[in-house]
């Protein structure tokens, strides 16, 4: 019975870590889905501080592309968690810990 028991929470953390990747790849998507309803961001020119503390972009596109990698690295992350190094999807540039 011990056993089934240490089972049952090891098993609902690796759940939750699944359903927290399947939240930031669909989160991932929005944001490439709003970039690409929006090409007028590829000319607009960021002019805020505040996102400049956040990397050097030059458009609002780019903005919104690093903040949908973003989301893929949570996913990645969520996904090495559950177990599943192998569906991790990777991209030039990504985090070395990947």
């Amino acid at each position: 019975m011990a056993y089934y028991h240490g089972l049952l929470p090891c098993s609902m953390i690796q759940l939750t870590f699944l359903f927290n990747a399947e939240f930031e790849d669909h989160a991932e998507r929005d944001y490439a889905q709003l970039v690409q309803e929006h090409p007028e961001w590829e000319e607009q020119v960021v002019n805020n501080e505040v996102v400049h503390t956040y990397g050097e972009f030059r458009t609002w596109a780019e903005v919104f592309r690093r903040i949908g990698l973003d989301e893929r690295d949570h996913m990645n992350d969520s996904l090495i968690f559950c177990s599943k190094p192998d569906c991790i999807v990777r991209y030039e540039g990504m985090p070395i810990a990947h």
